[in-house]
């Protein structure tokens, strides 16, 4: 993560070198990117850059966690405060995620994450993929019936992230939004009946 030196930084230069990072990110992907190119954008020395980040892992990480405090927290928040299904909570929520994305300025940055990125940081034993947890010590429930066995709970809120996931990177990846989507409900549906099911 940023170094000190970079967060005390006045705010105008932070966000030059935020920007400079943004768009190399959202560019090529982490296998591809360069220091030289973000400080040519960001109009820093390249000496600078390493008293900011210890390296372009670092700096990615910074960028992916910014991502998230802006697009994920509050849609995040909303899910584990109105639980009262789960499963079409994480309907709603990959519905209003992949509509914020159109227009963010995360757009590019988050389709490389899903179809290279995040492969590249899992290789990378530098960086710990942390950052899609908000829904770890959530507790899963079904037409307000709360799922009683905690190793259940903690297998199918992965599953759910893992769909969720999945129909993002597809939509970003072209694929037609509605169609997406559509199959999404049909995978939560099956998830859900099985549920209750299971728990009747």
């Amino acid at each position: 993560m940023p170094s000190s030196t970079f967060t005390n930084l006045k705010p105008e230069k932070r966000q030059r070198i935020f920007q400079a990072l943004l768009t190399e990110f959202s560019q090529y992907p982490l296998s591809q990117s360069q220091v030289a190119r973000i400080v040519k954008q960001a109009d820093i020395a390249r000496g600078s850059f390493y008293k900011y980040f210890t390296n372009l892992l670092d700096a990615y990480q910074y960028v992916l966690q910014q991502s998230i405090f802006q697009l994920h927290t509050k849609l995040a928040q909303k899910l584990t405060v109105d639980n009262q299904d789960t499963i079409a909570n994480f309907y709603h929520y990959t519905v209003e995620f992949a509509h914020q994305l159109k227009t963010s300025q995360y757009k590019d940055f988050y389709r490389l994450f899903w179809q290279e990125n995040q492969y590249y940081l899992q290789s990378h034993a530098a960086i710990e993929m942390t950052n899609f947890k908000f829904f770890q010590h959530l507790t899963l429930k079904v037409a307000n019936q709360a799922i009683k066995n905690p190793r259940q709970n903690q297998v199918i809120i992965q599953l759910l992230r893992q769909v969720s996931h999945e129909a993002i990177k597809e939509i970003l990846s072209g694929k037609d939004e509605e169609q997406v989507l559509q199959n999404l409900k049909i995978i939560l549906k099956v998830i859900s009946a099985g549920l209750q099911q299971e728990e009747g």
